[in-house]
């Protein structure tokens, strides 16, 4: 019998694949300076988009800024540049592809002027300044309702729960020769990620005779300037790959947090005490947890499970798919550890990753009932 249906988590991987050696950082309070750097060099101000003018020059490949009251002129980076077409109603590819014309630059400026004014809708927006390099660039532009978590906060969050050292940048073949490339910690202008494991702990279950080895891990990561929520994901796994993609991962849990206006309340109420208990749960009660799944029996009938999986928010279909899978599994579908695995089965048909992901995590929500 095994632990539970394995999946592959491969979202480290994919940011391990993508990121430049400047966005890379080899320990947590190295990543840590760099965010609050960025965070000390911005500032945020809510304005109206009247007060917000855009300006271009009439040659070919000329300027293209920004003009506030308070934050004076702006540079929009690639990112934001995207946000305000987005707010101005103007194709963001058109912007940028007209600007290498003559007069470009300015009837790209026109454009954005017109729409700040006559088609976004609030008037008000939330604009970020980034002062870099002698002059000031253009973070972000969002809504003036828009709850920011800053990437710093993150990173300060991660440091509290590892004094002890026990989260660590999962070993690679390549770590000693060039630990850049085997690094896991990065940040961006846009955003902040952090994948850890547990490796020196490992979680030894045995159910029906059988012995498996598991290890603890977890990503975190966020973006202050709206590229996308806040994201905390905590699981078990048999291994990790040189290129960051996760093998065997079971009990996948995660918690998403959109930057509306009580993103940063919820942010210290709700994940930092997660963050807390998941970092410092011991083996024995990782073990002891997985261990109660195997032997809690939710039903002694088909109809009892079909009942327990309605009261947690499964369809009839679903429940019955469910179970049919788990006898074909494990067997049996009596016990929560049977449904779970039949569950994941049933959610390895699903063709959509997306749709797939979501009913595994559903899934998993049962072991807390043990």
């Amino acid at each position: 019998m095994s632990v539970l249906q394995e999946t592959t988590i491969t979202r480290a991987s994919k940011e391990w694949w993508r990121r430049p050696d400047d966005e890379r950082y080899l320990t947590l309070p190295e990543l840590h300076r760099a965010t609050l750097e960025r965070k000390e060099q911005s500032r945020v101000a809510t304005t109206s988009t009247t007060a917000l003018i855009a300006r271009g020059s009439e040659e070919a490949g000329g300027s293209f800024h920004l003009e506030h009251d308070v934050l004076g002129t702006l540079s929009p980076t690639h990112w934001s540049t995207g946000q305000l077409a987005t707010l101005s109603h103007t194709p963001a590819k058109w912007i940028r592809e007209i600007a290498s014309v003559p007069a470009g630059p300015a009837f790209a400026a026109h454009a954005v002027n017109l729409g700040l004014r006559y088609l976004l809708k609030p008037e008000r927006i939330q604009v970020m300044r980034w002062e870099t390099e002698g002059r000031g660039e253009l973070r972000c532009i969002v809504g003036p309702d828009y709850g920011r978590i800053y990437d710093h906060q993150v990173v300060e969050a991660v440091i509290r729960v590892n004094a002890d050292g026990r989260w660590h940048v999962p070993s690679a073949s390549y770590q000693a020769k060039n630990p850049k490339r085997a690094t896991t910690l990065y940040a961006s202008d846009r955003d902040v990620f952090i994948f850890l494991v547990d490796e020196k702990n490992p979680v030894e279950v045995r159910i029906d005779g059988t012995t498996r080895f598991l290890f603890r891990g977890f990503m975190v990561w966020n973006s202050e300037v709206g590229h996308h929520t806040f994201g905390f994901m905590t699981f078990l796994y048999d291994h990790v790959c040189d290129n960051r993609t996760i093998w065997g991962a079971r009990e996948v849990r995660e918690l998403r947090i959109k930057h509306t206006k009580n993103a940063p309340e919820r942010f210290e109420r709700e994940v930092a005490p997660m963050l807390q208990a998941y970092a410092e749960a011991s083996v024995v009660d990782v073990k002891e947890g997985l261990e109660r799944a195997a032997r809690k029996k939710v039903g002694s009938s088909d109809e009892d499970v079909l009942s327990f999986l309605r009261k947690h928010d499964f369809t009839k279909r679903e429940g019955e798919k469910i179970m049919e899978m788990a006898k074909q599994e494990e067997g049996g579908a009596r016990t929560v550890w049977e449904l779970v695995n039949g569950g994941t089965a049933m959610a390895r048909s699903i063709p959509h990753a997306d749709e797939r992901v979501k009913l595994e995590k559903r899934v998993s929500s049962l072991l807390r009932v043990a």
